[in-house]
């Protein structure tokens, strides 16, 4: 019926989105020239019916690469990262989709790597803090991804989006499902209920990693302030 492109490559499903008849995708895209190194930019575009590009929003966090996506109603919410610069957040209006907007952007170390909605103007993340270096002896050094981070973002006002709290769980190395899978989380606003698998990491070894707790941790959402640990369910 209709075919159309555009620049670049998606994330993941969450970087597409079909509303009010229009598709919106998020990209990354690799700039090419024959006498620079690669560089990357990422894009926003707006389709209608037939494939056709009606309204884009590009170059956006240059040398970045989106790491989390999601489009809600009119808007789109994007988290780019590159470890020396930290995570921003975009807050991008939809509502005129012949000219998508950047509304507002929060720069914090780490990055979401899942967007999950709580409500209309809470989301939270899940992702990494920071990365960390290790020191290994003899000199030798290596960057060890950063620990669990669940946060929640206020984008109630779009111009100025902020970190409302966030929580770390174990040390560097610790991980958990839901950072690749969506469907490793329970996620049930009805019930106040929110729980996802884990392992947890004390602390990185030259033998490896010595974990703590392989298991579930259950989570109490009843509020949108703070989220309150019910229990663990362990695996071991």
């Amino acid at each position: 019926v209709a075919s159309g492109e555009v620049e670049g490559w998606v994330h993941n499903q969450f970087s597409m989105d079909e509303h009010n008849e229009y598709f919106r995708v998020a990209t990354t895209k690799e700039l090419v020239s024959p006498r620079e190194r690669p560089r990357l930019q990422n894009n926003l575009y707006v389709l209608n019916e037939r494939l056709e590009i009606i309204g884009r929003a590009e170059g956006l966090a240059p040398e970045e690469t989106i790491y989390a996506a999601r489009f809600i109603g009119d808007r789109a919410y994007m988290v780019t990262y590159e470890p020396r610069r930290g995570d921003p957040l975009f807050v991008i209006d939809l509502s005129d989709p012949y000219a998508p907007t950047v509304l507002g952007e929060l720069k914090i170390p780490g990055f979401s790597s899942y967007l999950n909605p709580y409500d209309d103007n809470t989301l939270i993340g899940f992702g990494e803090e920071a990365p960390v270096e290790r020191d290994l002896g003899g000199g030798a050094r290596m960057i060890a991804p950063g620990a669990l981070k669940m946060a929640l973002f206020d984008v109630s006002d779009v111009a100025h989006p902020r970190e409302k709290f966030k929580e770390t769980l174990g040390g560097p190395g610790t991980r958990s499902e839901v950072l690749n899978n969506h469907k490793a989380l329970l996620f049930d606003k009805g019930l106040g209920v929110m729980a996802f698998p884990v392992t947890v990491v004390d602390e990185l070894t030259n033998e490896g990693p010595r974990q703590s707790f392989v298991g579930a941790l259950v989570y109490d959402i009843g509020s949108p302030d703070r989220f309150k640990l019910k229990g663990r369910l362990t695996h071991i």
